[in-house]
């Protein structure tokens, strides 16, 4: 992996562009734990490109069945997990909006790592919001939008918009400690896991098993060694 300088995007297409930004705030609707609701499934009726990354997320994390239609997948495992499998929708697109598929690869692995980290904090937030702060992240390297424009098209989660400006709170101080990982300053590992008085091993396994459930539910096979 690699790091992600904000706004080192170049311009791309506006519908891929859209097609991202109009997923990705869709999730971020959920953050509070609300249940699901027709929005999450008008994200893929509506758009073909969509219902083909669902698609793959489904043939990836071997939840789906062979020949059986999108609708009957959809039916069967129910919105929870189809809001889960969208997260990794969401990626995807980031990393085809920024034309690098090692960006879809750093916002999942970013959102699937906050979740687990922020285990460690007195009062975790809600999963969903560890796993948007993380994924939202990434969208003003991967659209060109910055943090601040996406803090006011999503829902006025105190933990969430923090996370996404001052990350002055749990989940934003364990953003910081996760892109300070990506780029490999252990100085600074050590002193914010000192500061979120997190273990420091405790903290690195989590990074690894968010990396593998990235790759994994990516469908990315690396080779060993």
């Amino acid at each position: 992996g690699r790091a992600l300088p904000r706004g080192g995007r170049t311009i791309g297409d506006r519908v891929t562009d859209e097609r991202a930004l109009r997923v990705v705030l869709t999730l971020a609707q959920y953050s509070d734990g609300r249940p699901p609701d027709d929005r999450l499934e008008a994200l893929f009726h509506d758009d073909r490109t969509v219902a083909e990354a669902l698609v793959k997320a489904l043939h990836a994390s071997k939840l789906g069945r062979p020949g059986r239609p999108l609708s009957q997948e959809v039916a069967a495992l129910g919105r929870d997990a189809l809001l889960n499998l969208m997260v990794i929708v969401g990626a995807r697109l980031l990393g085809e909006a920024a034309r690098d598929p090692e960006v879809a690869l750093a916002a999942l692995r970013r959102a699937r790592a906050a979740q687990r980290i922020s285990a460690v904090l007195e009062s975790p937030p809600h999963p969903r919001a560890c796993t948007m702060a993380g994924l939202l992240s990434t969208v003003d390297y991967a659209l060109g939008v910055s943090l601040s424009e996406v803090a006011e098209m999503i829902p006025r989660t105190p933990v969430l918009l923090d996370a996404l400006g001052a990350r002055q709170r749990g989940l934003g101080e364990v953003l910081d400690l996760i892109e300070a990982m990506e780029v490999g300053w252990w100085d600074e590992v050590r002193g914010r896991c000192a500061l979120l008085q997190a273990s420091p091993s405790v903290v690195a396994e989590g990074w690894r098993m968010a990396w593998r459930t990235a790759t994994e539910e990516l469908g990315i096979v690396r080779a060993e060694g």
